[in-house]
């Protein structure tokens, strides 16, 4: 180790803060990709495929909006974006040629290991940044013979 640190006496500083900062920037990165990479993978997952088609198929949310409806992105540092084992709640700003919304999809599984069901999916609308209504466009039918 006194070696390592004797030779490390003789590394000037200014090399050392390029090796630093190249390292603190490959990591960041390597962060901000996995990020990205699973935020997109969830993105066109089935559900989220599914809950942006239940969007797009309600005719007065067309009429509200504007066709196409299109769905953005995800925002993964959204407090509100929550996912556990076995329920979530997930925020995707919708477009349409005339206006925009937020759609609030309410996420269920039976259990971990199954796969993501839309529960609810309601949309948010704005008007200058300000939430002026709320209505539900799809709720989740109850399975036969679930609870009693």
């Amino acid at each position: 180790m006194k070696a390592f640190l004797t030779k490390l006496g003789n590394v000037p500083w200014k090399t050392l803060n390029l090796i630093l900062g190249g390292l603190t920037v490959v990591g960041g990165t390597g962060i901000y990709l996995v990020r990205h990479s699973e935020r997109n993978r969830f993105y066109k997952s089935k559900v989220m495929l599914q809950a942006i088609e239940i969007a797009r198929q309600n005719s007065e949310l067309r009429n509200v909006l504007g066709d196409p409806i299109k769905g953005g992105k995800i925002d993964i540092h959204n407090e509100n974006n929550i996912l556990n084992d076995t329920n979530g709640h997930v925020e995707v700003p919708l477009s349409g040629q005339k206006r925009n919304a937020m759609m609030l999809i309410d996420l269920v599984k039976d259990n971990p290991n199954t796969d993501w069901e839309v529960d609810q999916v309601n949309i948010q609308f704005f008007k200058r940044k300000t939430s002026v209504g709320e209505i539900n466009i799809f709720k989740r039918n109850p399975r036969e013979g679930a609870g009693s």
